[in-house]
């Protein structure tokens, strides 16, 4: 199948191609998606949207269908395992764009319902990419083809696209697992309105509000790359958090449907496009999620790619334009993201104890200033 040659190409339906699709559109630009999956599933668990990203959804016009029936954050409160308080951010229920933590799945159908059905196209593989002469064409594992202007590389964190550019390589590991869940709420609103997390050694736990009735959990901890344990994913977290304090395996026993996910702590370094082609979301800069910033990210993206093809039109001046905006943006938050991933997952007393004294002693200054650069990307007063 042949694509208009004016069309925009978007290989990836994940968080990142729809909302591509979603923000082109609003500025007059027709995208069609291609995705290799069959069907697009309702899979994963809590997301995380800070007032950069609500902002970004609210200049797309799906803030209400995004935030119904879902209560915003006001504060960020990090504890040590025993309940003293090292860290509390109150400032980012203070912008003027919501706080908010969804389902993946939510956040996708909403994005899904804005992008018309014969742009999307399922059950699509690349395996060929080629720049042309005034335009760029794609060949399908099902030896089918398309082309357009623009290619734009949507597929996540393992990217074809971003292989094909620039060669294949595994994302990096972080030297720790991470679980995620759903749990029904049943702690009488006690952690509804603000994103808590415990510290221990080498361990971490965190819950954030979701909306109806729903908690989403996550715990982390730190071993070699390959080490699985044995039994299910909960007989596993039992052995590791088995002695927290109420309510932290309460929540993770109460998973809905037993259901628990696990991944690993990984990121890459930051990579763009050639010609007409770029990247975007993980696909671009995959990062590891202790800001919380991988889907946040990949809707800011969308938002600017969109604004740069709008003001310059469909031309590879206007991705390289898109690439030097996002880009040291980019490469701080994965970096920020990494850094604060290895204080937090330390081990060891004599490392971990002046780690929370000196949590505890950090000027609220210094912590406006990292909430300022992370929230109020957007922002008429932020960077």
């Amino acid at each position: 199948m042949k694509a208009p040659a004016d069309q925009v190409l978007i290989v990836g339906a994940g968080i990142g191609g729809l909302a591509a699709a979603v923000a082109l559109r609003r500025m007059g630009i027709e995208a069609t998606i291609f995705e290799q999956a069959p069907v697009l599933e309702e899979v994963g668990a809590g997301v995380s949207l800070w007032p950069n990203a609500t902002r970004a959804l609210g200049e797309m016009g799906l803030l209400a269908a995004v935030v119904d029936g879902h209560q915003p954050m006001e504060e960020i409160v990090v504890r040590i395992v025993h309940g003293t308080v090292l860290l509390r951010l109150q400032g980012v229920g203070r912008w003027e764009a919501p706080a908010i933590c969804v389902h993946r799945a939510h956040l996708q159908r909403v994005l899904k319902e804005h992008v018309p059905a014969h742009c999307l196209h399922l059950g699509r593989r690349v395996v060929h990419v080629e720049r042309e002469e005034g335009g760029v064409s794609v060949r399908f594992e099902d030896g089918s083809s398309a082309s357009g202007l623009l290619l734009i590389g949507c597929d996540g964190i393992h990217s074809v696209v971003r292989g094909l550019l620039h060669g294949s390589s595994p994302p990096r590991y972080r030297g720790y697992q991470i679980w995620r869940g759903v749990s029904p709420v049943h702690l009488e609103g006690a952690f509804l309105g603000r994103s808590t997390e415990w510290w221990g050694p080498g361990r971490r736990f965190g819950l954030l509000p979701g909306g109806q009735e729903r908690l989403f959990w996550y715990a982390t901890h730190s071993q070699s790359d390959g080490e699985e344990g044995s039994g299910s994913q909960l007989s596993i977290l039992r052995k590791l958090f088995g002695d927290w304090p109420y309510p932290v395996m309460e929540i993770m026993e109460g998973s809905v449907g037993g259901r628990v996910i696990r991944t690993q702590a990984t990121d890459r370094s930051v990579a763009w496009g050639r010609g007409r082609i770029t990247l975007l979301g993980d696909a671009a800069h995959p990062t590891t999620p202790n800001l919380g910033q991988g889907a946040c990210m990949t809707l800011e993206d969308a938002l600017i790619l969109a604004r740069c093809l709008a003001k310059d039109g469909p031309a590879p001046e206007s991705l390289r334009r898109y690439e030097r905006i996002r880009g040291p943006r980019a490469r701080w938050i994965v970096r920020q993201s990494r850094r604060i991933g290895g204080i937090a997952q330390l081990s060891h007393p004599f490392l971990t104890r002046p780690r929370n004294g000196l949590m505890r002693l950090l000027p609220r200054s210094v912590v406006s200033r990292v909430e300022r650069g992370i929230y109020g990307y957007g922002h008429s007063e932020g960077p």
